[in-house]
């Protein structure tokens, strides 16, 4: 193997890899992995070091690249983006409270915190005080720019004190990091972060990398895809879009409101959800829109305040909501007419999914009933009450399962169950473009059109569907296919000869669309 000119071969590279550390080359100037990464792909180095021959050649193609740490397995970056915290860890980087972390200096003046942990550490955000945040935690899925690295417009990566050979070993990172910014609080009585003001009309603004942080601890919460489109895909942020055909509430504020709910119910605080509609387009129709009398801080904070109250509510009725053998895990509430529908997602007392029964009203309120509901396929689970909850005591949880509905629908009148579904089928199939594809990778994931025949493909029919009524599955298909016309499953052969099964569906026209309820 040709060895590198001997200039390279003191580069810190070498030094990184001899502490065992992971590292890749990052972009000159910027903070984006190097084009002389196959791709950009740089994530089969969470799992193993470079060889000595890939960083060579690194180095040969660029001996000004950036270099990026990889966080993970047990590496983590305290990353200070708050200025006055960051400011004073500089200029503390002996404090007893750091623990003798090696500290970096980032391009832009900020403080990188380094350490190790032997537990479990999820990227995060750092904490400081209620609306102010003191910056990043880095571990899995993440990289941190280390020495000689240097940011186009601004400066060098710096090492401040210490070494990458000694980190210190934290057990309880929360704590660790907490002590940090207590010990800066206490030197600095006067910054206790900014005040929440509901008056506010004030809209965060975040910097490019902060920006894709939130995206990325967005992307990594493990959303349900309704909420996760509605923040990051172009299209679903409307009354009326696939994923809000049935707001009882047809309006931008009643989305805000059902997203927040859904941030609180991961445990986010009101910082984290204000950054999330600063970076997101569920901000853009009401939160960023200051063309709007209600928006910012204040708007958002007033959405908060109410789906936090009806989260703990949920909360404190999910405790009541169960029974000797089961609880209710998640419960939905549709109105068809003036009739109310519970689709109600129950889990053993381990916290096994049993499936999701649908009652109505009256069998809700009636213990037999509601057992015998729960009985049929495909459940067929036995619920058992607690003493307290039989006979007369069957109403304490039903009101209990009431309370902890997380979300009320409005169906198209007269409607079933599958009429129901029919309808969301109908809404996600009306997007299809009416053309003849010229072949299948001319067509889209669902199906393709011509006038009122539509090719459809049941996976992704059903998947669809689940998204707005995890209730529907691939057992009723069928049914829901009656509900929209004259319909069989044929084998399309297409020019190229490859052939697929799909189903062929003559659509009829809809019957009478939803009806909103009125607002409360």
């Amino acid at each position: 193997m040709a060895m590198p000119a001997p200039d390279l071969r003191e580069h810190l590279a070498y030094r990184y890899l001899e502490l065992g550390l992971r590292i890749i080359p990052i972009e000159r100037g910027l903070k984006s992995p190097s084009p002389v990464l196959p791709s950009k792909r740089w994530k089969q180095y969470q799992d193993r070091q470079p060889t000595l021959d890939e960083v060579d050649g690194w180095l040969r193609a660029d001996p000004d690249c950036n270099w990026g740490l990889v966080c993970g397995q047990g590496v983590v970056c305290a990353d200070a983006d708050d200025i006055p915290l960051s400011t004073w860890i500089l200029e503390h980087p002996n404090h007893p409270a750091l623990r003798g972390a090696p500290l970096h200096r980032s391009g832009r003046n900020k403080a990188h915190v380094l350490f190790r942990t032997p537990g479990p550490c999820q990227s995060t955000v750092w904490r400081m005080l209620p609306g102010r945040n003191a910056g990043e935690v880095r571990s899995d899925g993440n990289y941190v720019l280390v020495p000689p690295s240097r940011l186009d417009g601004h400066g060098e990566y710096t090492r401040v004190v210490g070494s990458l050979r000694e980190l210190p070993t934290i057990l309880d990172v929360q704590s660790y990091l907490r002590a940090i910014t207590d010990a800066f609080l206490q030197d600095n009585p006067t910054q206790t972060g900014p005040h929440l003001d509901h008056n506010s009309k004030t809209v965060l603004v975040l910097d490019a990398d902060m920006h894709m942080n939130v995206i990325n601890r967005v992307r990594g919460l493990g959303l349900k895809k309704k909420i996760l489109d509605t923040l990051l895909q172009p299209g679903n942020q409307d009354p009326g879009t696939r994923h809000w055909t049935q707001l009882a509430d047809p309006s931008h504020s009643a989305i805000d409101f059902a997203v927040v709910a859904e941030l609180i119910r991961k445990g986010w605080a009101f910082a984290e959800i204000e950054e999330t509609f600063t970076v997101t387009l569920v901000g853009d129709a009401c939160y960023k829109n200051t063309s709007r009398p209600n928006h910012g801080q204040g708007y958002l904070l007033a959405t908060y305040d109410n789906a936090k109250r009806q989260v703990e509510a949920e909360q404190q009725a999910a405790r009541q909501a169960q029974g000797a053998n089961f609880r209710v895990a998640e419960a939905l509430k549709a109105f068809n007419g003036d009739e109310a529908r519970y689709r109600l997602r129950l889990e053993n007392p381990q916290g096994q999914n049993l499936g999701w029964v649908t009652v109505t009203n009256t069998e809700l309120l009636n213990e037999a009933q509601f057992v015998a509901a729960c009985f049929k396929p495909p459940t067929s689970f036995i619920p058992e009450m607690l003493a307290a909850q039989q006979g007369k005591g069957f109403r304490s949880f039903a009101k209990a399962v009431d309370a902890m509905v997380s979300e009320t629908m409005r169906l198209p009148e007269g409607s079933d169950k599958y009429g129901h579904l029919g309808y969301l089928a109908r809404q996600a199939i009306s997007r299809l473009p009416d053309r003849i594809p010229a072949d299948r990778l001319d067509t889209q994931n669902l199906g393709w059109r011509q006038g009122q025949v539509y090719y459809l493909r049941a996976a992704p029919l059903v998947m669809a569907i689940r998204a707005s009524d995890r209730g529907m599955g691939p057992g009723d298909i069928t049914q829901v296919m009656d509900t929209l016309g004259p319909w069989s499953q044929i084998n399309h052969r297409w020019p190229s000869g490859e052939a697929e099964y799909v189903i062929r569906l003559d659509l009829l026209p809809p019957g009478p669309g939803p009806k909103a309820l009125p607002a409360s």
